[in-house]
């Protein structure tokens, strides 16, 4: 029979544990990559042996992550019900599902079986059938085969049964038994068998969990702002916390979900019984095992740990912050006890950072917005979230608006835009320009080096009365080299950011300008004389080398122009040629005709052509090896830059 109720891992398990004791969650840590890591006290057993109850949906990953912490003890099995569907559970049983839909039902899949009922009469007898009355009456009515013939009883009237054959009536309980486990979403227990274990223990694993959230409020007063940093997290983790200690991981690690909990099974294709034919197997030569290296230590002394105080318990830490290179982790400052399925918010950062009103305008928006610039001044890095930014600058504090906050590194600056600037015009406008900055000839080639030039702006219009600092994001290639401002400018992703500030009114430009610098080469005899008479005519080349180039581009032309002649000379001489055979075939095909004499001058005409011709091609040739050979010596012999 196979085994359909029970799941088995990393081993083969002892008999049950009376004395075994549920672990206790006593740590966790909620990361905002999506998943948290759970931690569990217990004591174990004289055998090792402790249970841990789990909700279903949790049970892949726990199969997938489960460990037990200490040098000592290791997990040898966890033994759980199985995730089989109710048809494989039946399926080693002697009923099916549909038995079980109502006493009728599970007394006409027992026909044949001795039973005893109780009711209003007691019997016993083999059952027969379960069938309604004739004649109108839907009351079933169950037929026994007793000592002395038949009895009939109607259903209504059976209150009890009992089956004779007591390895039936285990099975009627294993199926009751499957119908429980596989209800509902609800909690699974694991029985959990350490080796080297003894006593208190501790258990782990990482299962999937609402991700925590940050959100800011930044009371913005002069040039600084209040900034304190909230936490939102939920206990979805199927147990109440009671003391636990929390902590947060604001991190992206790699986290993989994988049906561990489901039975796979694999198609296999489906061939006919071999009745003549044999097969001879190949023999299997094995497979090369490979080892594996084991992983390399962390280094501890990466960590950088401090502490932020709260301003408003002057003293008491409001989480302990340790920066780490994947994840920044916020220790809660007390143990929490949260119920499952609540939310909790609570203060993790506060503190006074520098904080500065702007105009920003993204990269590719036409559409200014009000934000404030901060800057972390902080030791570790701060988490991304939602901010409410408000202003108590005037005295009553007013609320001006949300933005979000990425990850701010230590030492780092962010703009939170938090409204939009209307009373902004703006204009964006570009240029571009190209110049030679250098040129030189070698071997034959013109290497010209050429800066293209590219102008990003901003056209700024300020209402009147009131001042801004504009903060501009210009897009710019990486090949770029920026060429004006040479202040208040930064490099950014994908461009740069320029910072100006206007007066009250006042009307101006943000502008960057850019600087690409691109060689190009020339092989000067196979170049076009059209494209280096564009650089002749430039007048950005020095005057040597603009004379220089004048003069390549007269020798192509008139190698050029004898290549021409030769062409046209070639084409007037095939002309000619066919003149000559068409006369030469006339004259053939007139005999002694009167015509003959004519077609005879014809042809000494055509052939005096012809020999003509070839002169003026021969001539044409000459020109053009010349005007080439001319044009190379030349070439060869250049040298400039």
């Amino acid at each position: 029979m196979k085994p359909t109720k029970v799941c088995l891992i990393l081993g083969i398990l002892a008999a049950g544990h009376a004395n075994a004791e549920e672990a206790r969650l006593t740590r966790v840590l909620l990361s905002q990559g999506g998943v948290a890591y759970y931690e569990f006290a217990a004591m174990a057993d004289a055998q090792g042996k402790l249970f841990l109850d789990a909700p279903r949906s949790q049970l892949d990953d726990i199969l997938k992550s489960l460990v037990v912490l200490g040098s000592k003890a290791r997990v040898a099995s966890v033994r759980l019900p199985g995730d089989a569907p109710l048809s494989v559970a039946f399926g080693s049983l002697p009923l099916n599902e549909s038995a079980f839909q109502s006493l009728p039902d599970l007394l006409r899949a027992l026909k044949g079986e001795m039973v005893t009922v109780s009711g209003g009469r007691e019997a016993t007898g083999r059952i027969v059938a379960v069938d309604p009355v004739v004649g109108g009456d839907t009351s079933a009515v169950l037929t026994l085969q007793g000592e002395t013939g038949l009895i009939r009883l109607p259903m209504a009237e059976v209150q009890g049964m009992q089956l004779a054959d007591a390895a039936l009536n285990a099975a009627v309980t294993k199926a009751l038994d499957a119908f429980q486990e596989a209800r509902g979403e609800g909690m699974r227990r694991l029985d959990i068998t350490l080796d080297g274990a003894r006593g208190q223990t501790a258990l782990a694993y990482v299962a999937a969990a609402p991700l925590w959230k940050s959100t800011y409020r930044l009371t913005l007063e002069g040039g600084s702002g209040a900034l304190q940093g909230w936490a939102v997290l939920e206990n979805y983790s199927g147990h109440d916390w009671h003391g636990v200690e929390v902590t947060l991981s604001s991190g992206n690690p790699a986290a993989f979900h994988q049906a561990l909990y489901q039975a796979y099974f694999v198609n296999r294709p489906e061939v006919p019984v071999e009745m003549f034919e044999r097969i001879l197997p190949p023999v299997d030569t094995g497979a090369m095992a490979e080892a594996m290296a084991a992983p390399a230590p962390m280094d501890a002394s990466r960590l950088a740990t401090t502490q932020v105080q709260s301003s408003a318990k002057r003293g008491a830490p409001l989480a302990q912050i340790s920066e780490e290179p994947t994840q920044i982790l916020f220790k809660l400052g007390s143990n929490i006890s949260l119920a499952n399925g609540q939310t909790l918010t609570l203060p993790i950062v506060a503190g006074n950072v520098p904080a500065k009103l702007v105009t920003y305008l993204a990269m590719y928006e036409d559409r200014p917005l009000a934000a404030v610039q901060v800057e972390n001044r902080g030791q570790t890095a701060l988490p991304p979230g939602v901010a409410t930014i408000y202003d108590a600058s005037k005295g009553a504090v007013g609320y001006l608006g949300d933005a979000r906050l990425g990850m701010v590194p230590a030492g780092e600056d962010r703009l939170l835009a938090f409204a939009g600037d209307p009373k902004i015009k703006i204009d964006r406008r570009e240029d571009a320009s190209r110049s030679v900055t250098s040129a030189k000839i070698a071997n034959g080639v013109l290497t010209v080096v050429e800066t293209q030039y590219y102008t990003k702006a901003v056209d700024v219009a300020l209402p009147k009365g009131e001042a801004r600092t504009f903060v501009v994001d210009l897009p710019a290639s990486d090949n770029w080299k920026l060429v004006a401002p040479g202040k208040g400018v930064r490099k950014i992703k994908d461009g740069y950011r320029i910072t100006k500030s206007f007066a009250a009114g006042e009307k101006g430009a943000v502008e960057a300008r850019f600087a690409e610098d691109m060689s190009r080469h020339f092989a000067l005899l196979e170049t076009d004389a059209s494209q280096l008479a564009v650089y002749v005519q430039g007048g950005d080349l020095s005057p040597a080398m603009q004379a220089a180039l004048a003069e390549v581009v007269k020798r192509k032309e008139a190698a050029a122009a004898a290549k021409r002649r030769v062409a046209e000379a070639t084409e007037q001489l095939q002309a000619a040629e066919q003149d000559e055979d068409r006369a030469r075939q006339n004259l053939t095909a007139v005999g002694a005709d009167a015509l003959r004499q004519r077609y005879l001058d014809k042809l000494v005409e055509a052939e005096a052509a012809v020999d003509k011709l070839k002169l003026e091609q021969q001539s044409a040739n000459d020109a053009l090896r010349a005007a080439e050979a001319n044009l190379r010596e030349y070439i060869k012999n250049l040298k400039i830059g």
